[in-house]
């Protein structure tokens, strides 16, 4: 075959980078989540999730959320439920310290925020770790 590239070496090259890049936006995401749960980390909507980084702007075509749920903006995910318990105590700055005064809602936004984590490695393809700094590893068991 020599140095020639064919159109099926350019589709391949082309999936597979694409996969790269979907499986690094996963785990951003994971860390985002793990970040809001353990180190206080803030959510800041589309503006800082990596996975909204590259499909937003095309109605999340291609993102692996709307894959799963078969709609787009994170419908149908536990995402849902933690903006609306914030839209409801209304405070605009989504970080779980901010809710240290009503620990009933903060206990609440724990589980969303737990649930969101654990829809995220679900996306992960199998064999595929993501790796903390704290060193916790998710991966996807089936």
């Amino acid at each position: 075959m020599g140095g020639k590239t064919t159109a099926s070496r350019l589709l391949f090259n082309s999936f597979g980078y694409n996969r790269k890049k979907k499986v690094e936006a996963i785990i951003g995401s994971i860390e985002k989540w793990h970040g809001i749960l353990f180190d206080n980390g803030e959510d800041r909507g589309t503006t800082n999730c990596p996975l909204c980084s590259l499909y937003f702007k095309k109605d999340c075509e291609g993102c692996p959320v709307r894959g799963t749920t078969h709609l787009p903006f994170c419908r149908k995910t536990p995402y849902v439920s933690w903006v609306n318990l914030w839209d409801k105590v209304g405070i605009e700055e989504m970080r779980l310290s901010e809710l240290d005064a009503f620990p009933a809602e903060q206990k609440l936004a724990k589980k969303h925020a737990r649930a969101e984590l654990w829809f995220l490695v679900k996306l992960l393809p199998l064999g595929i770790e993501a790796r903390m700094k704290d060193k916790t590893i998710y991966y996807r068991k089936e």
